[in-house]
């Protein structure tokens, strides 16, 4: 199935493992990859692609990175199955970009590292903090400024003020950071302010 662009999803831990999830103990204290989207414009988005199935000797060369850049925070789920479930819903649907595994997997964990997402917010003095209150614009400005385009943000909305739990940069299927994710909902449950929190 084709695809129009990309999207990488990053999470951060401590939000997404809020009550009533079940999570891992010794959460990473960074944002990890939740996953890397093939998308369209326009919905039905690709999901549940026919295409070759995981295994682990198809990603060995990468392991280590996978596990600490794109790690399961569930418990009882190995990380191994996590990326199994990425690639079965997502990953299979981009083999017209990716022709295997190991190419979708490294991909991801490239540009992960290359837009530093924590160090840009760090920079402009955006960090987790138990008390600080930060403007959604704020934070997408920091990004926009740095060159990764407008993210698309989810957040915790139970929370008052809402939590942050995703930033979603968006690229071309050629690999470069678009301008802006065309998505109409840029800010998914996320107030005007909202809070990154630290535990």
């Amino acid at each position: 199935m084709s695809c129009d662009f990309l999207v990488l999803a990053l999470q951060w831990p401590i939000t997404y493992c809020r009550p009533p999830s079940n999570c891992r103990t010794g959460l990473p204290q960074s944002l990890t990859i939740r996953g890397l989207w093939p998308s369209t414009k326009f919905p039905p988005y690709p999901a549940h692609c026919v295409g070759k199935d995981l295994s682990l000797n198809m990603v060995t060369s990468i392991e280590d990175r996978l596990h600490n850049e794109w790690p399961s925070l569930n418990s009882g789920q190995s990380d191994f199955s996590f990326w199994e479930m990425e690639w079965n819903k997502h990953g299979k649907c981009s083999t017209d970009v990716f022709p295997d595994p190991l190419t979708y997997f490294s991909f991801a964990l490239t540009k992960s590292r290359a837009a530093d997402i924590m160090r840009v917010l760090d920079l402009n003095a955006i960090k987790p903090s138990q008390r600080e209150i930060f403007s959604a614009v704020r934070i997408v400005s920091a990004i926009v400024n740095a060159g990764f385009g407008v993210p698309q943000l989810e957040c915790n909305y139970l929370a008052y003020p809402s939590e942050l739990r995703e930033i979603r940069l968006c690229l071309h299927t050629n690999g470069t950071f678009m301008q802006r994710c065309p998505y109409n909902n840029l800010k998914i449950g996320c107030g005007l302010t909202l809070s990154w929190p630290l535990q």
